[in-house]
């Protein structure tokens, strides 16, 4: 008889376990914060004149797609929290919020390098003379004096896009942290 308790027990263990583990994967799914993409309507959209390099674009406003897609104000830049000086007749600098590309265009040639220059030829390929929405985030300026943004493109995160592709390290720098969970997937094997 102490056999078939024994065998009872373990059995019991095991059903225990397996729920414990059901139960865990089940609250880890739960407490995951997705990733709540931008409405359209929230994003400035406009063109990717030229890439700089990998972590850096000019962009300049299409107001007739902005403003048609934002809420139909003819001055929707408080909807879509767009910077006070940005230029939206002209081309601004916009630097990629959560990625730091290797160097390929510093006026110090010795810092520029072979993956930077990938990196860039991989963003033009990417978004160069494309539409794209941009979504700024807490800080709106670096210390050098460009934009801070999210480049969207067809509901992809470019910015986690050039990462996930190897072609650039994850930089979040506070306040500026919106997306961090979303850059901390793995990154696929090459």
């Amino acid at each position: 008889m102490k056999r078939g308790s024994y065998k009872k027990k373990k059995i019991y263990r095991y059903l225990i376990a397996i729920i414990i583990l059901a139960l865990l994967t089940v609250l880890i799914l739960i407490l995951k914060k997705p990733v709540k993409t931008p409405e359209e309507s929230d994003l400035l959209y406009g063109k990717v004149v030229y890439v700089i390099d990998g972590d850096t674009i000019k962009f300049h406003v299409d107001k007739n797609q902005s403003l048609i897609i934002g809420n139909g104000n003819d001055n929707n830049s408080e909807a879509k929290d767009i910077p006070e000086d940005f230029d939206m007749d002209g081309e601004n600098i916009i630097r990629l919020i959560g990625i730091d590309c290797p160097e390929s265009v510093s006026h110090d040639e010795s810092k520029n390098t072979e993956e930077g220059r990938l990196a860039t030829e991989y963003v033009k390929s990417l978004i160069e003379g494309k539409t794209v929405g941009l979504e700024f985030d807490i800080e709106k300026k670096d210390k050098y004096d460009r934009f801070l943004a999210y480049v969207w493109l067809d509901g992809t995160l470019v910015n986690k896009d050039i990462y996930q592709a190897g072609h650039g390290e994850l930089m979040m720098i506070p306040p500026n942290t919106k997306y961090e969970d979303y850059y901390l997937e793995p990154r696929p094997n090459p």
